[in-house]
């Protein structure tokens, strides 16, 4: 005969973050030979969650129990942890944390303290303006191409602006290398450089490849460049043509704005996707190189 104990379990990793809701769980791998009575997630924002802090009361089917954890407050870090319990006690789990998604309605800042706003469309959230930062977002400055550096030669996260001019920096933002993008700590935390789906995904939800371009790009031509075919910036996207680096040279400002995926096409090819002052297209610009310096736009997680 086995005495009864308290209940064995471990937490389930969350899942499904957003602003003021996450998915989170806990597996019982035994319930110390009494029934359990009660099991779930309690939560907090100081740390050693208790079931005198928030917590779900949830039901458990083979052993295993999924809580929705709701109401929660945008941009704050939770502690979690499950519980079980049974007619000798309470048992938890692991505890761990995360941080809820910041309200879209608020500026986001990145590590240099640049703000952007950001732009909903469809289900996906951009940030409305390329990003210009220096530092990736844990701190960690990120290369300064040189004047007439030859950026084939350079493998490792590198920016510049066009034609070596800081004052396009402010316009424009940056054009970053690859190897920057591959970095998953360009963008502000919460947020990521687009993946090709993400951007095919944007290009459907805004009436297909051909015309989509028109509805991001900025309406007038104090940027680009007559014609600026179709430009209605209908989606608030507001695109500007930054141009690009390849190599030691610079081309195409007030014409085109080329943006990274971080999806790779091979080992040193990435996909690409482009706006033109001559088309009202959001079109694949193909596989670049990654040594180039093309924009980038966030999109939130």
């Amino acid at each position: 005969f086995e005495e009864d104990q308290k209940p064995t379990l471990s937490t389930t990793e969350v899942s499904n973050i957003t602003q003021n809701s996450a998915t989170t769980g806990g597996i019982i791998s035994l319930d110390g030979n009494s029934e359990i009575i009660e099991c779930g997630v309690c939560f907090n924002t100081s740390n050693n969650p208790t079931i005198l802090d928030s917590r779900t009361s949830d039901k458990a089917s083979q052993n295993k129990f999924t809580s929705e954890l709701a109401n929660l407050m945008a941009n704050t870090t939770y502690y979690f942890c499950a519980y079980a319990t049974n007619k000798v006690g309470i048992s938890y789990g692991e505890v761990y944390s995360f941080k809820t998604l910041s309200d879209p309605s608020l500026p986001v800042f990145d590590v240099d303290g640049n703000m952007y706003e950001t732009v909903t469309i469809g289900s996906q959230v951009w940030l409305n303006k390329n990003l210009r930062t220096t530092k990736l977002n844990d701190g960690t400055p990120i290369l300064l191409i040189a004047p007439k550096e030859d950026t084939g030669n350079i493998k490792t996260s590198a920016y510049c602006y066009y034609d070596d001019n800081k004052n396009n920096l402010d316009t424009y933002g940056a054009l970053y290398n690859w190897y920057a993008v591959n970095s998953d700590k360009l963008c502000p935390a919460g947020y990521h450089v687009p993946t090709k789906s993400e951007w095919e995904t944007l290009q459907q939800k805004l009436g297909g490849s051909q015309v989509a371009g028109g509805k991001m790009k900025e309406a007038d031509y104090s940027h680009w460049l007559d014609p600026n075919s179709g430009a209605t910036n209908s989606s608030q996207f507001n695109a500007l043509p930054s141009g690009y680096r390849a190599d030691k040279m610079f081309y195409l400002l007030g014409e085109r704005a080329i943006y990274w995926s971080s999806t790779n096409c091979d080992a040193t090819n990435s996909h690409a996707y482009e706006l033109s002052n001559e088309n009202s297209g959001l079109t694949w610009s193909g596989c670049e190189p990654q040594t180039w310096g093309l924009s980038v736009r966030c999109i939130r997680n």
